[in-house]
């Protein structure tokens, strides 16, 4: 159940990103090629789908 969380977490996160850089709230212009930021919001969904994955034997 843990990682239900996680990956809730790391949605809400993504999604929250995405809202922001849709209505330009505080965001950099949208070529700015890979920031720290979208290394840790998309790796942090990327590692919490591979783990909800593993926990169910799919991968």
């Amino acid at each position: 159940m843990p990682y239900f969380f996680t990956a809730l977490g790391a949605g809400i996160a993504t999604l929250w990103g995405g809202v922001k850089q849709a209505f330009g709230i505080g965001a950099p212009p949208q070529n700015e090629g890979i920031t720290p930021t979208k290394v840790i919001i998309y790796g942090g969904a990327a590692l919490s789908l591979y783990l909800i994955l593993k926990k169910n034997k799919l991968v």
